[in-house]
C-alpha cells in the first residue's frame, strides 16, 4: 500500500497519529523520571557516605555505653527532684504555679487583698505591726505595678506571703521590717518587650550583696526577702525551723542581730556578741524558790533574716519569652 494513498481522515490514520504522540509523551515523561531518580540517587549516596564518614568520626555508643549515660542522665534528673523535694517541703511550689493577674488593676487588688488578710493573721496570732503595714508593698498603695513587672511582683508578693505565714507560727513580738528586691533587677529584656521602664523607688526594697546570692545567671534566678521582728532568740529558731515546711524552695543567706530599740519595737544597735552572752558572776548560793536568771540578761532582739528564693522556672519562662518575641517579629 502506498502512503500517498493512506486518507488522514481515515480512522486509522487518526489513531496511528494520537498512539505516536502519546507513546512520546510516555517516553519524555518517563526520562525526566529517571534523570530525577537518578539524582535523587546520588544525593542519597552522598548523605550516605558523609554519614558514614560522621559515624567513624563520632562513633555510636554500643548498647552498655548508652545504658550507662542513660542511668546517669536518669540519677542527675533524680538528685535534681530530690533537691526540690528537700528545699520546697514535698509539696507544689505555690509560688511557680499560681495563677499570674493579667492586667495591672487585677495585680493591684491582689495585692491589696493579700495585704488585708496578713494584717487580720498578725492580729490573730498577736504580733505587733506598724501603723497601714504594707509588708513589703507600700509602692503599691495606689496602684498596681507596671505591665512588664506584674509576674515578678506576683511571685514576689506570693513568696512573701509563705514566709510570713512561717513567721506568724513563730509567733514574734513585732514585724519590724519586709523588704524585697526592686523589680526591674529581676526582669529580664526580653520579659520586657522592648519597652522602657521607669525605676521603682526606694520603699520596700534592698539590694542583696552579689557575694550572698546563690543566683548563677541563665540556669538559676532567685528572689531575695529580708524579714525583720523582734523577739526572743527560741522565736527565732522556730521560725528558722518552718521554713522547709513552707512549699517554696528559699535558703537562709543571712541572719542579723540587732538591739530591740526603747520599747521592744525594733531598729535599734547592732548587738555584740560579749553583749548578747555575757558571763555575769551568778551567786554562790541562790535560794530554791528563785527565779531563774537568763543567760543572756537582755534577751528580747531584733532579728533580720534574709532569704533567697530559688527560681528554677525563670529559664524555660525566659525560653517562651524569647519565642514570643521572634513569633512577633
Amino acid at each position: 500500500m502506498k502512503l500517498d494513498a493512506i486518507s488522514l481522515k481515515s480512522p486509522n490514520a487518526i489513531i496511528l497519529i494520537v498512539g505516536s504522540g502519546l507513546a512520546l509523551g510516555a517516553a519524555v515523561w518517563s526520562w525526566s523520571q529517571f534523570v530525577a531518580a537518578s539524582r535523587e540517587a546520588r544525593a542519597l549516596r552522598i548523605r550516605q557516605n558523609e554519614w558514614s564518614g560522621l559515624t567513624e568520626i563520632v562513633p555510636r555508643p554500643t548498647a552498655n555505653e548508652a545504658a550507662k549515660i542513660s542511668a546517669d542522665v536518669e540519677r542527675a534528673e533524680r538528685s535534681v527532684r530530690e533537691m526540690r523535694r528537700r528545699l520546697g517541703g514535698g509539696r507544689d511550689n505555690e509560688v511557680e504555679h499560681s495563677t499570674v493577674p493579667d492586667q495591672r488593676a487585677d495585680a493591684f487588688f491582689e495585692i491589696a487583698r493579700y495585704v488585708e488578710r496578713e494584717r487580720e493573721r498578725a492580729r490573730a496570732v498577736g504580733v505587733g505591726l506598724k501603723p497601714n503595714e504594707f509588708f513589703g508593698f507600700r509602692v503599691h498603695e495606689n496602684s498596681g505595678p507596671e505591665d512588664a513587672f506584674i509576674g515578678v511582683v506576683h511571685r514576689q508578693q506570693k513568696l512573701t506571703e509563705l514566709v510570713l505565714a512561717a513567721l506568724w507560727n513563730a509567733h514574734p513580738l513585732r514585724l519590724t521590717l519586709v523588704e524585697r528586691e526592686p523589680p526591674e533587677s529581676k526582669v529580664a529584656p526580653s520579659e520586657k518587650n522592648g519597652g522602657m521602664t521607669a525605676p521603682t523607688r526606694a520603699v520596700d526594697f534592698f539590694t542583696l550583696p552579689e557575694d550572698l546570692s546563690v543566683g548563677r545567671g541563665d540556669y538559676l534566678d532567685t528572689l531575695a526577702l529580708r524579714i525583720g521582728f523582734t523577739g526572743q532568740t527560741d522565736v527565732l529558731r522556730r521560725f528558722l525551723n518552718q521554713l522547709p515546711e513552707i512549699s517554696a524552695p528559699v535558703l537562709v543567706r543571712a541572719i542579723e542581730v540587732r538591739s530591740a530599740g526603747d520599747g521592744g519595737g525594733g531598729s535599734g544597735d547592732f548587738r555584740s556578741l560579749d553583749e548578747l552572752f555575757r558571763d555575769d558572776a551568778a551567786p554562790d548560793v541562790a535560794p530554791e524558790d528563785a527565779p531563774a536568771v537568763p543567760i543572756i540578761e537582755r534577751n528580747v532582739s531584733e532579728f533580720v533574716v534574709t532569704l533567697e528564693y530559688l527560681d528554677f522556672a525563670a529559664a524555660a519562662r525566659r525560653a517562651n519569652s524569647e519565642a514570643e518575641s521572634e513569633d512577633n517579629i
